[in-house]
């Protein structure tokens, strides 16, 4: 079995970082996969691969604990899928009719849980 590591990328058009842990198996595999939105959280999206804008930054054989993601007290959340007319206005975001934003946060198993601006 292969060792588990963590690494930190960064992105080479926003600059942003990302830690991500596994195995180097799975790190090569994930680069070679479509870029799509920037797991940097710089909400941009690119064509290409992930090898072609993300960059390993540093290695480690100590993992780091995951941050576990924990509801605010300052935000509305909401269920998006029970908001009506709803229309996207690009990487995730959506406004409804009355001209409410609604965006989101990520937790650490990468579900998406949206809240009004």
């Amino acid at each position: 079995m292969s060792e588990v590591k963590e690494w930190r990328l960064k992105c080479k058009v926003c600059g942003g970082t990302v830690k991500t842990q596994g195995t180097e198996v799975q790190l090569d595999e994930w680069m070679k996969r479509d870029f799509g939105e920037c797991p940097a959280g710089g909400r941009h999206v690119e064509l290409g691969k992930n090898k072609d804008y993300l960059t390993i930054e540093s290695e480690s054989d100590a993992l780091s604990e995951i941050p576990k993601w924990e509801p605010r007290a300052d935000k509305r959340y909401v269920d998006i899928h029970k908001v009506k007319g709803l229309r996207h206005c690009g990487f995730g975001v959506f406004a409804d009719e009355k001209g409410n934003i609604y965006d989101y946060e990520l937790d650490e198993k990468g579900s998406r849980h949206y809240y009004v601006r």
